[in-house]
């Protein structure tokens, strides 16, 4: 089977339903917000934005996530 994504806004439901639908369909679960570096956190925890150089090794962790086939990435 193909991976999956589940996404919305903010406090939507993503990881609640995408839990949902990974154990429902016995696939790997990735939150979405776990893959983001260190630096990442602390600048969002300082309430700052992240610019596309700072979203790029995220980018690329979730899409290696995704590359490995039956996951539900949310």
């Amino acid at each position: 089977m193909a991976p999956i994504v589940v996404m919305g806004v903010s406090g939507s439901g993503n990881s609640t339903i995408g839990a949902s639908l990974a154990e429902r369909l016995a696939d790997a679960l990735v939150d979405a917000d776990s893959p983001h570096p260190e630096g990442n956190v602390d600048t969002m925890a300082a309430g700052l934005c992240l610019d596309h150089d700072d979203r790029r090794p995220w980018l690329h962790a979730v899409a290696t996530e995704l590359a490995g086939g039956e996951v539900v990435v949310a």
